[in-house]
């Protein structure tokens, strides 16, 4: 009830959501991080910026712990205002074999 709720947006991998804010959280003026678990196709995140948008503030960067390259999410949300978009790891890293040297002997221990 006290709350100012995002346009639903789509999920990439299930239903439709929104986002809440408590009313405000956020002030005209402020500038914002988002930040997420993960980007893919950037629809939280770019409901996140439209929401901080209407409140009269500035997404000045998402950031988000996995980042999957191949959807173009933080492409959208630069383009839906972001300043700026990050990851700690991106999908590259995640499908990268690891080699073990030649001479590796595991010794059972953990």
């Amino acid at each position: 009830p006290n709350s100012m709720s995002s346009a639903p947006y789509t999920k990439e991998y299930e239903g439709v959501e929104s986002i809440c804010i408590q009313n405000g959280a956020i002030v005209e003026g402020d500038k914002v991080l988002l930040i997420d678990d993960l980007i893919a196709t950037g629809g939280t995140l770019c409901a996140g910026i439209e929401l901080v948008k209407a409140l009269k503030a500035e997404v000045i960067e998402c950031g988000c712990l996995i980042q999957l390259k191949e959807l173009n999410g933080a492409e959208k949300c630069l383009k839906a205002g972001a300043k700026s978009v990050w990851g700690f790891i991106t999908d590259d890293l995640l499908t990268t074999k690891a080699e073990l040297p030649s001479d590796y002997k595991d010794d059972g221990k953990p």
